[in-house]
C-alpha cells in the first residue's frame, strides 16, 4: 500500500500517539484527579472493574510478552492463542476496564467522562486501525502460540500503578 502525504501524516500521528500514550495517561489522569472528589460508595466496584481490566491485561501478556510494551508498533508478529481467540486486543479491553473503574470511583462533571471515554476510544481505534495497516502490509508474520508466566513480569509496573492511583485518591477524602 503506497502512502499519500495525508496518509503519511496520520500514520505519523497515530505512532506519536502510541509512542507517548503512558505519557497522555498519566497527564489524563492528573487533570481528572484535579477536577474530582472521591465517590466512596462505588469503591468496591471501581476495585472490582480495575482489577477485571488487570485481568485482561495479565492474560494479554501471558502470551504476548515484551513485545506489548515497545513504543512501536510491531508488525511481524500476531498471537492467536489464549485470550487471543475471543479478543483481538485484551490488553487494550483491560486499559478500558482499568479507565472505568477509576472514573466510578471519581466525582466529576459528566462532561470529563464523556471527554474522557470519548478520547480513550477514538485513541485505541487509532491504534487497531494502524495495526490492521501495518498486518495487512507486512507479507511475513510470525505466529505466537507461546506464553509464559515470565511474560506478566512487567505487569508488576502496572499493579503498583494502580496502587499508587488508589492511595492519591484516598488522600483526597
Amino acid at each position: 500500500m503506497k502512502y499519500g502525504k495525508r496518509s503519511k501524516k496520520i500514520k505519523k500521528f497515530i505512532e506519536t500517539l502510541y509512542y507517548y500514550r503512558d505519557i497522555i495517561g498519566v497527564i489524563g489522569f492528573l487533570i481528572l484527579y484535579i477536577f474530582s472528589e472521591i465517590n466512596i460508595k462505588n469503591f468496591y466496584r471501581s476495585l472490582v472493574i480495575v482489577f477485571l481490566g488487570l485481568i485482561f491485561r495479565l492474560l494479554g501478556y501471558f502470551y504476548l510478552g515484551n513485545i506489548g510494551y515497545s513504543l512501536k508498533f510491531q508488525s511481524e508478529f500476531i498471537v492467536v492463542n489464549g485470550i487471543y481467540r475471543y479478543f483481538r486486543h485484551p490488553i487494550y479491553l483491560g486499559n478500558f476496564f482499568i479507565l472505568l473503574g477509576f472514573l466510578l470511583f471519581l466525582k466529576v462533571p459528566v462532561l470529563f467522562y464523556f471527554i474522557t471515554i470519548l478520547f480513550f476510544v477514538i485513541e485505541y481505534s487509532l491504534f487497531v486501525y494502524q495495526e490492521e495497516v501495518i498486518f495487512k502490509e507486512n507479507k511475513k508474520i510470525k505466529i505466537i502460540k507461546s506464553s509464559s508466566l515470565k511474560n506478566c513480569a512487567g505487569e508488576l509496573k502496572t499493579l503498583i500503578l494502580i496502587l499508587l492511583v488508589f492511595f492519591l485518591f484516598f488522600l483526597k477524602i
